[in-house]
């Protein structure tokens, strides 16, 4: 796990490295937290963006499911209209009756 330790020290072997100080131990130590740090990395992107997919699929079956609702409200309300003039015809009926 990358921490301040290991940041410090990577800094540092990353400094000497630009001096042109930096031994082949430390050259093999500053390879090895590069690595790490590029695992740690990629564990940290690989675990967010399978978050990030979970999301999107809860995402996409509340939007279907908010879609079959919106259907059926649609259907709901044709059928209430329809039975408005239903309704409405009934009256003009009782009404132009003498």
């Amino acid at each position: 796990m990358w921490d301040e330790t290991r940041q410090k020290r990577f800094q540092d072997l990353r400094e000497a490295e630009e001096q042109g100080t930096l031994s082949e131990a430390e050259q093999a130590e500053l390879t090895a937290l590069i690595q790490e740090r590029c695992r740690d990395e990629e564990a940290a992107v690989t675990g967010a963006a399978q978050r990030a997919k979970e999301a999107n699929a809860l995402l996409e079956a509340q939007v279907q499911q908010v879609q079959a609702q919106n259907r059926e409200l649609e259907a709901l309300v044709q059928e209430q209209e329809l039975y408005l003039q239903e309704v409405r015809r009934v009256v003009a009926t009782m009404e132009a009756a003498p």
